[in-house]
């Protein structure tokens, strides 16, 4: 962490820079990253940076910063999962423990360090941006970069170089209510480009009984592991990031059809009014579920077969109607459920408190 000068000519003022080290490979070693040669990424191929404003009279950088970038570190060497440009981080508190706004993070590349190559791979350098709730709403139903462009053009919100300031007091659509006009835009036109989040998550096949007293669900298709495969494991890791791919289709048991249930949904509709797929991957296990539409190519869910299972993958096929005119953030979604109860549980981990706070609710219960 050090003072950083800023830009003047560029209107950046005086701020702290945090700089973090060890997601990325520092030993070459297989001390704490696998080596993998120095084509590929280093560790996990990246480093967290964050900027935070400084404040009149400040002679040392504040340290709750470091101690949000190792709440960060933490999820990513216990879950395995990386961050990228654009990503947005639920925490649902204020990042320095105070009565700010700013309780939520977006992810972007740094302005100033650019990627390194190293003896032991490729480092890219991602910066932490502090948002306020209503700016992560927003990324979720449009996309993180979008808001990050849009932050950038409001001096008080982040700048050119997205400077934290946790005594904002306004959203950048409060500051200029036209930035909300450019977000419904964004949304009506291009729709969500949020592919997935981690989630407690779980799914059973009701159809079946359990084979055996330790078998709590019979997810499980003919011969099929319990456990994914590594190679699943990333398809799933890449339906983050495009359409689903995959050969094997075993499916469930067909669902009666004359019993529907109502469900209404937050996140999907960006993606699935445009052909597009969603993904909750479990926080704790293997366990996966994607919704996915009439036009997600590779689907094993069928119009036939709405329900299809891969192992503890489960993806279930939405038709979901036109939106209603006067709402894009709510949207009613019609699933055929018998034999199937799905329950997922959005609820995004505090690191800094070991809670798991609550953002939205979605049950499919018979």
């Amino acid at each position: 962490m050090y003072r950083n000068l800023g830009n003047p000519a560029l209107n950046v003022p005086e701020h702290w820079h945090y700089v973090s080290f060890g997601l990325s490979d520092l030993y070459g070693d297989n001390r704490v990253h696998e080596f993998t040669g120095t084509d590929g990424p280093s560790g996990f191929g990246f480093e967290l940076t964050f900027r935070l404003k400084r404040e009149t009279g400040e002679s040392a950088p504040p340290t709750w910063p470091a101690e949000l970038m190792q709440g960060l570190a933490r999820y990513v060497f216990q879950s395995e999962n990386t961050f990228c440009s654009g990503d947005h981080v639920s925490w649902h508190s204020p990042l320095d423990n105070s009565e700010s706004r700013i309780q939520h993070m977006l992810l972007t590349e740094d302005p100033q360090m650019q990627p390194v190559q190293t003896p032991f791979g490729l480092v890219n350098f991602l910066q932490i941006v502090g948002v306020c709730t209503e700016e992560l709403h927003a990324a979720q139903q449009w996309n993180g970069q979008g808001i990050l462009e849009l932050l950038r053009t409001v001096p008080v919100a982040g700048g050119p170089w997205l400077i934290t300031d946790m005594r904002r007091g306004e959203t950048i659509f409060e500051i200029d209510p036209h930035l909300q006009e450019r977000v419904d835009k964004g949304i009506e036109t291009d729709g969500s480009n949020l592919s997935g989040v981690s989630a407690k998550c779980a799914w059973d096949d009701l159809s079946r009984p359990p084979e055996d007293d330790e078998d709590s669900r019979s997810i499980c298709i003919g011969t099929q592991p319990r456990r994914l495969s590594g190679k699943d494991t990333e398809q799933i890791r890449e339906t983050l990031r495009r359409g689903l791919e995959i050969n094997s289709k075993p499916v469930l048991p067909p669902i009666n059809t004359q019993r529907q249930n109502g469900l209404n949904y937050d996140r999907a509709p960006g993606r699935l009014l445009h052909g597009r797929h969603f993904t909750y991957k479990s926080i704790t296990g293997d366990t996966a579920i994607t919704f996915v539409s009439t036009g997600v190519e590779g689907a094993f869910a069928t119009e036939e077969h709405p329900y299809a299972a891969h192992g503890p993958w489960l993806q279930v096929r939405a038709s979901p109607p036109p939106p209603p005119s006067s709402s894009f953030y709510l949207l009613p979604f019609q699933f055929l459920q018998k034999t199937i109860r799905v329950q997922v549980s959005l609820a995004y981990k505090s690191y800094n408190k070991a809670m798991y706070p609550a953002a939205a609710s979605l049950t499919i219960n018979t």
